[in-house]
């Protein structure tokens, strides 16, 4: 997945790349280095607690802090909504799109 706006897109990047690959979790917390009117910051974590945070490069430095995992599913839409989705690959938009199908038939809708 290639990453065209890091800056304030912390959201729709990391859900993406958690949607894209079942070893990595949602998570949500804050950055040592995030601005002020900013409430939170999002990134993954491997099986292994590794941050990876796909929007690291809109902070000169700092690191990943008070980190909780988000519901990743419960938020799918919000990412297959947002204007970047269309930047993804043809190949990420539809596993993403499998896996908000999937979701919607567990849930009867």
């Amino acid at each position: 997945m290639k990453v065209l706006d890091p800056n304030g897109n912390c959201f729709f990047y990391a859900a993406a790349m958690a949607a894209l690959d079942p070893g990595l979790t949602l998570v949500r917390g804050r950055h040592s280095k995030q601005w002020p009117e900013d409430t939170c910051h999002f990134w993954c974590e491997d099986k292994d607690g590794n941050v990876i945070d796909p929007t690291a490069d809109q902070y000169e430095s700092g690191e990943c802090l008070d980190g909780e995992p988000a519901d990743l599913m419960a938020n799918l839409d919000y990412v297959i909504e947002d204007p970047l989705f269309k930047y993804l690959d043809s190949e990420e938009q539809a596993q993403i799109r499998q896996l908000w199908r999937e979701r919607e038939a567990q849930h009867g809708r």
